[in-house]
């Protein structure tokens, strides 16, 4: 049951984090511009796996306070 809650959690978080990354790494000009040696034809955000990492963070720092013991094993 721990399992299915910190994988949701961890979805849940990824897609809410996800977006508000996108939107600052547009912003900020945190961009990999497209040129001859790369296929994307639009500037892509850099900062996906900033995004990633708050999501994992979260699950795992939640299934860690949810079973002490864990943290142990960790």
């Amino acid at each position: 049951m721990l399992t299915a809650l910190t994988f949701a959690a961890a979805l849940v978080v990824g897609l809410v984090v996800t977006p508000l990354v996108r939107v600052f790494a547009h912003r900020r000009g945190l961009l990999d511009e497209p040129d001859g040696r790369k296929v994307h034809r639009v500037p892509i955000p850099r900062l996906g796996g900033i995004a990633m990492a708050i999501a994992f963070g979260v699950a795992i720092g939640g299934a860690t306070l949810a079973d002490p013991d864990l943290g142990s094993t960790l």
